[in-house]
C-alpha cells in the first residue's frame, strides 16, 4: 500500500442523493481509523499513516446526504470512497470534513486479484 501525504490535493464527483453531478477540492488532512457503530452510526478517530482511512478537507465545495460510497481523486486516480464525515452545506469551513476508505489499502488486500490480473 502506497500511503499518500497529507496536504495533497484531492478532488471529489459525487451524485447526492441521485442529484447533478458535484464537484468538490480540498486536501487529505490527515488519517482516521473509522468503524460502524450500528444502524447509520460512524465513529472516527484520529489515525496514523497505517489507517485505513484519509480525513478530508474540502477548501471548494462540499458531500452531502447521499453521497456516500462517491470517489475521491488526486492525479486523476481513485484514491478512496467516501465512509462519513461532517462535510455540509450547512457546516463552518472548518467543520467540512470527511472520511475517505484508501483505495489501497483495499486493493493491496485480495481486490488486487479481481482488477490486476
Amino acid at each position: 500500500a502506497r500511503t499518500l501525504s497529507t496536504g495533497l490535493a484531492t478532488y471529489g464527483l459525487h451524485h447526492p442523493s441521485g442529484d447533478m453531478l458535484k464537484y468538490s477540492v480540498g486536501s487529505i488532512s490527515g488519517y482516521a481509523n473509522c468503524s460502524s457503530s450500528g444502524g447509520a452510526g460512524v465513529s472516527c478517530s484520529s489515525g496514523n499513516s497505517d489507517s485505513n482511512f484519509y480525513n478530508v478537507l474540502w477548501s471548494q465545495g462540499v458531500t452531502e446526504t447521499g453521497s456516500s460510497g462517491s470517489s475521491i481523486f488526486s492525479g486523476g486516480r481513485i484514491i478512496g470512497t467516501l465512509y462519513a464525515g461532517s462535510s455540509k452545506c450547512s457546516a463552518a469551513p472548518s467543520m467540512q470534513r470527511d472520511n475517505y476508505g484508501r483505495f489501497d489499502k483495499v486493493f493491496s488486500s485480495k481486490l488486487w486479484t479481481w482488477l490486476a490480473s
